[in-house]
């Protein structure tokens, strides 16, 4: 109980291979083990030990851990919305997130996804942008369609200069 993700995977898929098993059922539970895992350590918390503490995690791996019981679920017919789930992840974490997402769709179930990232909006398999802007400014559909459709533009946002008020020193 001592050992992180990481090594309590390798430990496991180590002895996995070792193994013989009585039944098909003991066989699957060492598979799901080593899948959840394994998704763990793509998703970035092959670090964490697993006698941590919950109080002391991170909210992003607070964040992740939840992720990956979705990631696990193994039901179908159901509906998932995630809302920036990739939201503090790199790529390579992303491309994890997106094989779970997958697996998730696989076992016929629904994912949609609430995101701003690039790299998911091109893996998905249907677009609805909503906009002009955040807030008040938003709330009309802007597109909706097959990915095929749409138009993947680099928005640019302009900077403005922030004047200083030298009198009474606060930025306006």
């Amino acid at each position: 109980m001592k050992l992180d993700i990481q090594e309590c995977y390798e430990l496991l898929l180590r002895s996995s291979k070792e193994l013989y098993f009585e039944t098909k059922e003991s066989k699957k539970s060492i598979d799901k083990a080593l899948l959840i895992l394994k998704t763990a350590i793509e998703i970035g918390l092959g670090h964490l030990k697993l006698l941590r503490k919950a109080k002391t995690i991170s909210a992003g791996e607070y964040q992740r851990l939840l992720l990956l019981k979705y990631l696990s679920y193994e039901g179908t017919g159901s509906l998932f919305v995630f809302d920036e789930p990739s939201l503090g992840l790199s790529l390579e974490e992303k491309k994890a997130l997106l094989k779970g997402f997958k697996r998730i769709l696989d076992l016929n179930n629904t994912v949609i996804l609430v995101e701003h990232c690039e790299y998911f909006r091109k893996q998905s398999d249907y677009l609805i942008e909503i906009g002009p802007g955040s807030g008040h400014l938003g709330g009309e559909v802007l597109f909706s369609g097959e990915k095929a459709d749409y138009k993947f533009e680099k928005k640019k946002k302009k900077l403005q200069a922030l004047e200083v008020d030298e009198n009474k020193r606060k930025w306006i």
